[in-house]
């Protein structure tokens, strides 16, 4: 059931997990132990325990996890170990840095 456009590079694949619903567009970048999941566990689902929709030319970093009903704007880049489970803008960067996240808009 995902939607996996064509076009999308795997770096060393290794991990990856790819929810039945999560959509891709072309160019993204997908980095090992990258997670696309729903937010809950169990057959059932709810209004809000949709998958992530991920925009084209993103770089998803090793270790992301991406859950629920999200969209990851064109062109944002998700840093490696991110938990996100908010939309983010076009052009967006989402990083760690010393226990906080840093939001940056690339484009600006």
């Amino acid at each position: 059931k995902s939607d996996i456009k064509g076009g999308i590079i795997i770096i060393h694949g290794m991990g990856i997990v790819i929810g039945e619903g999560a959509m891709i567009e072309s160019g993204v970048i997908l980095y090992h132990g990258v997670t696309l999941g729903r937010k809950k566990q169990g057959k059932a689902m709810t209004i809000d325990d949709g998958f992530p929709y991920v925009e084209a030319d993103c770089v998803i970093g090793a270790g992301a996890k991406l859950i629920g009903p999200i969209r990851v704007g064109r062109g944002s880049l998700v840093g490696p170990n991110c938990v996100l489970t908010q939309n983010i803008d076009a052009e967006t960067l989402i990083k760690i840095n010393q226990q906080s996240y840093i939001v940056k808009h690339i484009g600006k």
